[in-house]
């Protein structure tokens, strides 16, 4: 809790007295006879020329309308000889313009223009030689002047909040009268000048955040009349000048980061009239001497030491004073022990911060006789349990932690007086109690992030204090309780990724206080326009994106206020109203995959606009006029049906950082002209258009892009030359763009690369081992030659496919790669032994080496991603993708990965990581099947085909249970088909054919669907569905054309398999749901994997079911 110093009263009551006994711009006119000095006064209309600018507020200074300056706004004259000696204009001459803009929720950015609003002092002030007092904090100027130091009568001056630049000046020893001297929140440059030591009369000295650098000057330590020093936040050096211990009549004392406390900090226990003392950021050795300063100054009431690398203190330092109210010991390396220590302040402590330390296990119900104790931080630590009794509690910040249990049970240890209270990021459970509503005091409440679950309780409404609510990320049901419109004083309210339903309440939308709204990742549903169809007089924010909103985009220039919109994920229709143009406050617009149609409007009344996300919909017709939108910075329009490229005004968006055009039927050549201007630009993508790109080979980019997404555009046929300058850039993605050349030397400089995908042109050549950073790279379709690339071993994912590649996989065998998890060599020239080190392959899930030469088969038993499941492998794989996307989402060739399943070619994304599937097929191998093969549980796919392996198929393949895929054509096995084939329940798809099989063909539910081609070219297999019958089997010579007992059997068998399955389907596509809304992300993605495999098992189903009526028809006839 912040306390009041007596000097900073001393300071205001002189300020105040000054302005009564002098003509403070009073309007009295029977008060004030003696009008201001005429040269005063032309110095003070020059001051305001020097100054004017369309946001001063100076306008009473005019002496046409009133001839005495002491009236005017700001000035301050003595009664007795009318000199000016008060100038005090913070903030009226030229304040700050609104420089923070929107780029995105949370995200912030300096406006480009901010300078151009500061202004210079004019030197006129020097004709006012009597002036005692200047303000000129909290506006925009360029410099402190020099000439200052020659207003030698100042007693008070403040030049805080400018953000001048320049450095201090040295004379300012000159006013050697000066008492208070604030120059904080500045960026000046250089040192604090040694001339300020000489300033004997100065009480109150704050220089913090003002970017000063070198050491703090120990002339400081001259100042025997300092009652207040400030040199927080700064860039200093060296350590704390021992010198500091003079100042016997110092009562507040804040030193910046940066600073070396030295071993000595004896200096301190000198200053024994201090009561405030901040020393955050400055590292104290040894890290427990600090509760000394407790015991040895006894006059300390706030002390304030986070991140000083402390330790907690003995428990045996007990005899100390206890006028401690405040203790800021945040960001330290502090364990639980603290808490007994701490016992000793139990009568005084009021505000106690002991965020981001290493407090572990539960609060000890010691702690709650602190009955004075009212603000707590215990934010970001590991503490467990429930919390003890804080019954005096006004302000309580438990968030990240691990606190566990139901929140009745904490609410029955706080106060219900509470003012804010902060829970989120723990492991609450249960309902939300109703009691919360008898927390009428109650003002900031976060229950985020937990697992909280239940309706909202109507009780809510009660609270009429609360300005701030947070139930985000949580599990609750049901609908917004119609109560929350009793909650008058709501200012921010986040409701999003919960499971509540219905349709959000109108009421909302007459609050007078709302401002940011968050129902996103939800299952709302109802209209969007009558949501908006309320005045919403203050919302600034909304967010309803991934809900089930129907209707169309309402006019929402009725919002003026209104500036920042997410309603993507929706269901929303229709077209964009015609008066959406003209919403110049709007920052960030966010309609993107919904069900929008119509041509796009030209944007060009949108002067705020920051964000514009407009992806997956249905837009057609050209891009749309941007002329006006200087602030954009991020724009996408990808995956919609635009056609057109034709205005140049997109090339003068300045401030662009993300540019998104990609998967449209843009039919359009883009020249230097469209992208001259983009200087700001981090991030290009015009992937899947028919876009030509037309450039010098001598044009230098204005930007240096982070991702670069060109595929299917045309780049070629040479290499594009404009790329060599793209030094920053990390992704670069121009497959299929028509290139036939060689790769330049310039390219392997661009060593920041880590995703590159060069697949489906005709690039030949060998490929460089330089860039060493990659973690993603397809060259698959193309002309490239010689031996394997040497990737590093960070890789996660390698497609090779299709090229001329040739020699042995030898430099394979040489890398650890931990992270791959995808291997694609297929149809190049490779031959020789396979690696036999796939242990170091752990979480590889797809491998492809067909198509090549190799004549030694390897063993697979150590893949242990294909061993076991490991829930993590998809985790590491999607983390490691989006790792490399800079700001906006990326394509990555593994939304195109191509793999032969099931007899065809399929395409597939994302989800190839649940593919788990080994293709060795069109090589030279021989001998048995490596019998590791079998121990790789969680196998999907094999593909073994078009080899010369032999003998016969180990009865151990029944054990991969999981597999779906199984394709042994074209080799030379022999004996008979394993009867352990039949208990494989997902095997989908079997080729068999081609080998030298013999004996009768197994049956079972899955095998009994497939057909003839599965296992012809085996001239000695009999049994259906083959014509070949086996010894026994022969037909019986009396007709019987009722059902015999095997088919009465098979049936039955059939049934039983068919009820099993539809049980089995139900519980798995139930819990497949569920967890898709409740557990991981992951289980969303292998959602969709299940799918298919469902319809593969309906499909076997039917066939089986179809072979049967064909048979019983034929046995009938």
């Amino acid at each position: 809790m912040n306390t009041i110093h007596p000097l900073n009263v001393l300071l205001v009551l002189l300020v105040l007295l000054c302005m009564k006994t002098s003509s403070f711009g009073s309007k009295d006119g029977k008060q004030m006879t003696m009008r201001c000095i005429e040269r005063e006064r032309e110095a003070l209309l020059l001051f305001r020329q020097s100054v004017a600018n369309e946001y001063d507020h100076l306008h009473s200074w005019n002496k046409e309308q009133q001839q005495d300056c002491c009236k005017w706004k700001g000035v301050g004259c003595d009664n007795r000889t009318g000199h000016v000696t008060h100038l005090l204009l913070s903030s009226l001459i030229s304040p700050f313009p609104s420089y923070l803009i929107y780029l995105g929720r949370g995200m912030y950015d300096r406006a480009y223009s901010w300078k151009e609003t500061r202004v210079s002092i004019s030197s006129s002030l020097l004709d006012l030689p009597h002036l005692k007092y200047l303000d000129l904090s909290s506006n925009h100027l360029y410099q402190i002047p020099d000439f200052i130091a020659s207003l030698k009568e100042l007693v008070y001056l403040d030049f805080s909040d400018t953000w001048a630049e320049g450095s201090i000046p040295y004379q300012i020893d000159n006013i050697s009268n000066l008492q208070y001297l604030n120059l904080s929140f500045n960026y000046f440059d250089g040192p604090i000048p040694k001339s300020i030591g000489s300033l004997n009369s100065l009480r109150y000295l704050d220089l913090s955040n003002s970017c000063l650098t070198g050491v703090i000057p120990h002339e400081l330590g001259n100042l025997s009349k300092l009652q207040h020093l400030d040199l927080s936040n700064y860039y200093f050096t060296g350590v704390i000048p021992h010198e500091l211990g003079n100042l016997s009549k110092l009562q507040h004392l804040a030193l910046g980061s940066n600073l070396k406390g030295g071993e000595n900090f004896h200096w301190l226990f000198n200053l024994s009239s201090l009561t405030h003392l901040d020393l955050s950021g400055v590292p104290i050795d040894p890290p427990t001497i600090w509760a000394s300063f407790i015991q040895r100054i006894p006059s300390l009431s706030v002390l304030r030491l986070s991140d000083c690398n402390l330790s907690a203190p003995s428990s045996t330092l007990s005899n100390f004073s206890s006028s401690i109210a405040t203790l800021d010991l945040g960001y330290n390396h502090i364990n639980s022990s603290i808490f007994e220590w701490l016992s000793h302040l139990s009568g005084s402590l009021v505000d106690l911060d002991l965020s981001m330390n290493g407090l572990e296990g539960r609060i000890p119900e010691s702690f709650g006789y602190m009955t004075a104790l009212t603000h707590l931080d215990l934010y970001a630590n590991h503490l467990t349990g429930v919390i003890c009794n804080l019954s005096s509690l006004q302000v309580a910040d438990f968030s990240d932690n691990n606190f566990t249990g139901n929140l009745d049970d904490l609410l029955s240890h706080l106060s219900s007086s509470l003012v804010e209270l902060y829970l989120s990021n723990n492991v609450l459970e249960g309902r939300i109690p109703k009691s919360f509503g008898h927390m009428t005091a109650l003002t900031y409440l976060d229950l985020g992030h937990n697992l909280l679950t239940g309706p909202i309780p109507p009780s809510f409404g009660h609270m009429t204090a609360l300005a701030y609510l947070d139930l985000g990320h949580n599990l609750l049901t049901g609908p917004i309780p119609d109560s929350f419109a009793l909650m008058t004083a709501l200012s921010h309210l986040d409701l999003s990724a919960n499971q509540l339903n219905g349709v959000i309440p109108k009421s909302f939308g007459n609050s007078s206080s709302l401002q940011d709204a968050d129902f996103s990742s939800n299952n709302f549903t109802g209209n969007l326009e009558d949501f908006l169809s309320g005045t919403f007089p203050l919302l600034e924010g909304l967010h309803i994106s991934e809900n089930q909103l129907t209707g169309s985009i309402p006019d929402i220039t009725l919002h003026s206020n209104l500036l920042e919109l997410e309603v993507n994920s929706n269901q929303l229709s229709g077209y964009l109203p015609t008066a959406f143009e003209h919403h110049s406050a709007l920052r960030m617009l966010d309609l993107s995959n919904n069900h929008l149609r119509g041509s796009l409007p030209d944007f060009t009344g949108f002067s705020s606009l920051r964000s514009l996300n407009l992806n997956n919909n249905e837009f057609f017709g050209r891009i749309p006029d941007f002329t006006g939108c200087s602030s954009l910075v991020i724009l996408k329009l990808g995956e919609n049906r635009l056609t057109e490229w034709e205005t140049q005004s997109i090339g003068l968006l300045y401030n662009l950082w993300t540019l998104d055009l990609a998967k449209n039927s843009i039919h359009s050549t883009i020249t230097e002209a469209h992208l001259s201007n983009l200087s700001s630009l981090h991030l290009l993508k015009t992937s899947f258009n028919s876009i030509t790109f037309e450039f010098s080979p001598k044009w230098i980019p204005p930007f240096q892009l982070s991702e670069l997404s060109l595929a299917s555009c045309k780049l070629g046929p040479t290499f594009p030359k404009w790329i060599r300058n793209q030094r920053d850039i990390s992704h670069l993605d121009i497959s299929d763009s028509q290139i036939s050349d060689t790769i330049p030397v310039w390219f392997w400089n661009l060593s920041g690369i880590s995703f590159l995908n060069l697949s489906s042109n005709n690039i030949r050549g060998r490929f460089s081992s330089r860039l060493i950073n990659l973690g993603e790279i397809d060259l698959s379709s193309n002309d490239f030659d010689g031996p394997l690339p040497s990737i590093p071993a960070n890789c996660s994912k390698i497609n090779l496919s299709q090229n001329k590649f040739s020699g042995t996989l030898l430099s394979l065998s040489a890398i650890e790669y931990l992270s791959l998890s995808y291997l694609d060599i297929s149809h190049n020239q490779f031959f020789g032994a396979l690696p036999d080190n796939w242990r170091n392959f752990r979480r590889l899930v797809f491998l492809n080496l067909g198509y090549n030469n190799f004549s030694v088969p390897p063993c697979f038993g150590n893949l242990t991603a294909m061993i076991r499941k490991e829930t993590d492998v998809a985790e590491h794989t999607y983390n490691r993708t989006d790792a490399f996307a800079p700001t906006a989402s990326r394509s990555s060739y593994i939304d195109n990965v191509v793999a032969r399943w099931k007899g065809q070619e399929f395409q597939y994304g994302r989800n190839f990581v649940y593919l788990k599937m080994i293709d060795l097929s069109s090589n030279e191998l021989t001998g048995e099947i490596p019998i590791g093969i079998t121990r790789l549980l969680e196998l999907k796919g094999l593909n073994l085909s078009g080899n010369s392996f032999e003998g016969k198929v180990p009865l151990e393949i029944g054990q991969l249970k999981q597999l779906e895929c199984l394709d042994l054509s074209a080799n030379k096995f022999s004996g008979e088909i394993p009867q352990s084939l039949s208990g494989l329940n997902f095997l989908a798809y079997l080729n068999l054919s081609h080998n030298n099989f013999s004996g009768r063909i197994p049956s079972g539910t899955q095998l009994d669907g497939l057909g003839i081609s599965t296992y012809e070219g085996n001239t000695e297999l009999c049994g259906k569905p083959l014509p070949n019958i086996c010894p026994g089997d022969e037909p019986s010579d009396i007709f019987q054309p009722s059902l015999n007992e095997s088919e009465v059997e098979d049936d039955s068998e059939y049934e039983r398999w068919l009820y099993v399955s539809a049980v089995v389907g139900f519980i798995s596509t139930f819990w497949g749901f569920i967890g898709t809304l409740v557990l991981n992300r992951r289980w969303r993605h292998a959602y969709f994997l299940f799918l298919e495999n469902l319809k593969e098992k309906i499909y076997v189903a039917t066939t089986v079911r179809i072979n049967k009526l064909q048979r019983r028809i034929e046995s009938l006839s």
